[in-house]
């Protein structure tokens, strides 16, 4: 339901349908619900495809418990490797963010606005109201019979990360298979910005996301809503960002709101996993859409030198001739900050032992070694460095 902007619009508090430390009712289909997740819960926190970074776990509890408060215990969140922009809750309290999402929150308070979102699913008990639906219900159960949940969580899937592979564990990882309805994801947006505003933080941030991602996929001439699980099954985006905006000004009206973002800590705490994050990214080889998200970053001044390599490592994949000369120059300008990985030498070194400057490409080659002394292609760079003319 779309909410219209106006003076007469108030805001009225959602309040949760259950009190902190809940345990279900044995008796009913919830229970068994909780127990199937526990498990998998249980295989997700040794699985391959879980980051596990303590002090980046430790930054991601801090947030969610600014905004959960007394259901802090209840929930537990993990960093999933998965480039795609999604996060979710199952009903038992257990939330994964994937890579992809994390790689697109520009600050504390956009991370807060989706983790407040999931919450708010699981406070409302949206996905137990999905499991009433009977169809819901058997394709679920259906589901689990086939003993594909438990090889997703033990890391035995196809782990390319492509869309094949994804659209199947998914429905797992992402808790996608409770099909929650439009306005269980209006309600959620609805109690995201309500704890986002609770927490002293900048409620404009919740709209900012949605405005960002559209314009990632019009980089792509792409429809944000093609191909894809999460934006199919969401209100369309620009009702979402009107509704948002909607509560945000009733909230203003209503209380003293905050423009606190907290952006230099979120890239403080999520840096260790920024070159896994994009080196999956570029791994997807959508490069247009990769393209406006890189140099997005580079306008955040986020990880420069890191940055420029993979921006590098993008034209050199894209292969179109009339961008060569964007490939040496993006890693000539990631050596300008201090961040820049020793991968840069080496693609530097290969440029230029490729075009028979060998004096520049030994240069190059020796710099990566002294970096990166136990890299995994120590031989063949060797090779290079004693073969050259």
């Amino acid at each position: 339901m779309l909410v219209i902007p106006s003076a007469s619009y108030s805001f009225e508090r959602l309040t949760p349908e259950f009190g902190s430390n809940y345990a279900p009712n044995l008796a009913k289909t919830e229970a068994g619900l909780w127990m199937e997740f526990s498990d998998h819960e249980n295989q997700l926190k040794n699985s391959p495809v879980r980051i596990n970074d303590i002090d980046l776990d430790g930054y991601l509890k801090e947030v969610l418990c600014k905004l959960a408060l007394e259901y802090c215990e209840d929930v537990r969140v993990y960093v999933i490797r998965n480039p795609y922009f999604n996060a979710s809750m199952a009903p038992n309290g257990m939330m994964q963010v994937h890579t992809g999402f994390l790689l697109r929150v520009e600050n504390e308070a956009q991370l807060a606005s989706v983790l407040g979102h999931e919450i708010g699913h699981f406070l409302k008990r949206h996905s137990i109201k999905s499991m009433e639906d009977t169809n819901t219900k058997s394709s679920f159960f259906a589901f689990l019979s086939l003993g594909v949940v438990g090889a997703v969580a033990s890391g035995n899937m196809n782990a390319d990360f492509g869309r094949s592979t994804l659209d199947l564990s998914n429905l797992i990882l992402t808790g996608s298979i409770f099909s929650y309805s439009r306005d269980n994801e209006r309600e959620a947006d609805k109690y995201g910005i309500q704890l986002l505003n609770d927490a002293k933080l900048d409620i404009n941030a919740a709209k900012e996301i949605w405005v960002n991602l559209i314009e990632e996929k019009k980089a792509a001439s792409e429809d944000i809503t093609a191909g894809s699980y999460f934006y199919a099954t969401h209100p369309d985006p620009g009702e979402r960002i009107n509704n948002l905006e909607s509560h945000a000004i009733a909230l203003n009206r209503t209380s003293q709101t905050s423009i606190i973002k907290n952006k230099e800590t979120y890239w403080e705490k999520i840096s260790p996993i920024l070159p896994i994050a994009l080196k999956d990214e570029l791994n997807l080889r959508q490069f247009e859409q990769t393209e406006y998200l890189f140099k997005k970053l580079l306008n955040n001044n986020v990880s420069l030198g890191l940055i420029h390599f993979y921006l590098g490592e993008l034209y050199r994949l894209k292969e179109i001739e009339e961008e060569e000369h964007l490939i040496k120059e993006h890693y000539n300008k990631a050596t300008e900050y201090e961040d820049y990985p020793a991968e840069v030498h080496r693609s530097l070194g290969l440029i230029d032992y490729k075009a028979r400057n060998y004096p520049e490409a030994k240069g190059h080659f020796n710099k990566y070694l002294n970096m990166k002394p136990d890299a995994h292609d120590k031989e063949m760079i060797e090779f290079y460095i004693n073969t050259g003319a």
